[in-house]
């Protein structure tokens, strides 16, 4: 029997130390640190390249690196041209594309051929794993496309 007093005597010194819960749930001393969750790791997404040519050939372009950092190119000459023209996806939005990037609908769009529009824009979107080109009379067709070319968008609203 002495062991077992021995052995409740350093349970007792230790948690008076270090702290312990019992098990009612009220602390015999200070409560142990909670420890923070563990990060996720950071969103990642396939690069990207997307180009807008206008009818009268004028291009601006934005890139978007797979850390969701992203550099807008204006129209040559344009006032854009003197402005900082970059930034960075926030997480909800870099994930999204990341999964827009993987979906089967845009492989399928991009296989889609392209058609003359009377107006409007022509795109080029070019991935590690996929290219397509579309124009704004084929927005419709190409929904997958077209968010993408949306949440771009809503990060670099001049483009």
């Amino acid at each position: 029997m002495r062991w077992l007093r021995t052995l409740v005597v350093a349970l007792a010194v230790g948690c008076a130390s270090v702290g312990c819960a019992s098990a009612g749930g009220a602390s015999a001393g200070p409560a142990l640190p909670v420890l923070a969750p563990t990060p996720s790791a950071p969103v990642t997404t396939a690069g990207l390249a997307l180009r807008r040519t206008a009818r009268d050939g004028a291009t601006e372009s934005i890139r978007v690196r797979p850390d969701g950092e992203w550099f807008f190119t204006p129209v040559r000459g344009s006032a854009l041209g003197v402005a900082i023209n970059h930034g960075r996806l926030d997480p909800g939005a870099q994930a999204r594309l990341a999964r827009l990037l993987t979906a089967a609908t845009l492989h399928a769009e991009a296989a889609l051929p392209d058609d003359v529009c009377p107006g409007g824009y022509r795109y080029r979107l070019d991935t590690l794993l996929t290219t397509a080109t579309w124009t704004d009379c084929e927005a419709a067709d190409r929904p997958t496309l077209t968010a993408v070319l949306s949440l771009v968008r809503n990060s670099e609203p001049d483009f």
